[in-house]
């Protein structure tokens, strides 16, 4: 199992650990501040539980998480491409707030004599179960099946909630550009039949890979088509990531015209 692989399984266990514990807070702490003050119950019965459990799995996560803030300059070769993850610092984190949210799902009832316990109505039981699995299939989803880029030997395959491909026919030369440092979306410039523009943002943030290096990718294979057969070779990556593109310097930030209303987001 890779190092990435054991992040998004530590990631799952931890929303879960969420989960269990906004559930027993609504159980067996919250209840006791009820009949107080509305303040008190505030304070004590909802922002500092959250803001503790919350912190808690966070932290847990962001220990094993850290080492993989910086992207890297390189791909994953699967079969038949090269593929750009999603970031675990971004995934990671957001499947966990997944499964805190799942604990709202939980019916409770209040006791007046202090505590709560599980609904007792099986319909309102049932519809709880379902929104808590449909929230941790949410976390799993987004952890194993999550935004990533693919470069194939026929084009761009760009994956959010659902995906879409682009022909590398279709990218026009000359860009995209390399990103600047605070960039959030890489603009690729597409011809459609016709002759028409079209410009589709892809955005760089969920994306475990460094935006430059994945901007000199697409570039390059955009204009060399000779070159496009060897993508998901492993030593096609090691000449790609060995040599420097001379056109960089003369490529940066493209974007769209101001006012150009065509752009279509393909970022998540």
């Amino acid at each position: 199992m890779s190092a990435l692989s054991r992040l998004r399984w530590a990631a799952f266990g931890l929303a879960l650990l969420a989960f269990l514990l906004h559930v027993a807070d609504r159980l067996w702490w919250s209840p006791r501040f009820h009949d107080l003050s509305f303040p008190v119950d505030a304070l004590l019965g909802l922002v500092l539980p959250l803001g503790t459990i919350a912190g808690l799995v966070t932290w847990a996560y962001w220990l094993p998480a850290r080492r993989y803030r910086a992207a890297p300059a390189a791909f994953d070769v699967v079969a038949g491409g090269f593929t750009a993850p999603s970031a675990p610092a971004v995934v990671g984190y957001q499947a966990i707030v997944w499964g805190l949210f799942a604990g709202y799902a939980v019916p409770t009832r209040y006791s007046p004599g202090g505590g709560s316990r599980l609904g007792a109505d099986s319909f309102e039981n049932a519809q709880g179960a379902v929104v808590v699995l449909l929230c941790l299939t949410g976390a799993a989803m987004w952890l194993w099946r999550g935004p990533r880029v693919t470069l194939t030997p026929q084009g761009l395959h760009i994956r959010t909630l659902r995906t879409r491909r682009i022909p590398w026919t279709e990218l026009r030369t000359g860009g995209p550009g390399v990103p600047t440092p605070n960039q959030r979306q890489l603009w690729l410039d597409l011809s459609r039949p016709g002759g028409a523009d079209r410009w589709v943002a892809l955005t760089l943030m969920p994306l475990y890979v460094d935006s430059a290096f994945l901007a000199r990718a697409i570039r390059h294979y955009a204009e060399h088509p000779a070159h496009r057969a060897a993508i998901g070779d492993p030593a096609e990556l090691a000449r790609l990531t060995a040599e420097p593109d001379p056109s960089d310097a003369a490529v940066i930030g493209a974007a769209p015209p101001l006012g150009d209303s065509r752009g279509v987001s393909a970022g998540a």
